[in-house]
């Protein structure tokens, strides 16, 4: 087995997601990002808010992901800190990954982002949303 360096930028994977969605499947995916960005990720600069990923016709992307620029970077460059960033999926695995998520309606979500082996994976789980049944809920509904 080689010996495979991983280190982790950010881990997503927040209590807020572990509250909202029961995670049943994980893999990894590679992001096409420009230059800039990956000077970024190597000073762990990465926004994530209510980022989700989406699959539309044979095609998988991150969106709402904010990679701020560095300030030593040129500003001759267009860029574009939140921008939709696309994944590297086999075009097999994004098929059967839309049948899995429309006939099961279950969620894709991002876990955490990681070097691996100097390319930068992004680590993706299958999920589906828990049903949350709070006291405020339930104490709402009897005064009703």
């Amino acid at each position: 087995m080689k010996n495979i360096n991983m280190k982790i930028i950010k881990n997503i994977l927040k209590k807020t997601n572990n509250f909202y969605y029961k995670i049943k499947y994980s893999f990894q995916a590679g992001i096409i990002l420009k230059g800039w960005e990956l000077k970024s990720l190597k000073q762990n600069k990465l926004q994530i808010v209510n980022s989700n990923i989406s699959v539309n016709s044979h095609e998988c992307w991150w969106h709402n992901v904010t990679v701020p620029p560095l300030h030593c970077v040129s500003d001759s460059q267009s860029m574009q800190s939140i921008r939709t960033k696309k994944l590297l999926l086999k075009k097999k695995h994004i098929l059967q990954l839309k049948k899995i998520i429309y006939n099961k309606k279950l969620n894709l979500i991002p876990l955490k982002i990681y070097w691996n082996n100097n390319k930068i994976k992004l680590s993706i789980g299958i999920g589906e949303k828990k049903i949350i049944k709070s006291k405020e809920i339930l104490n709402k509904n009897t005064h009703k």
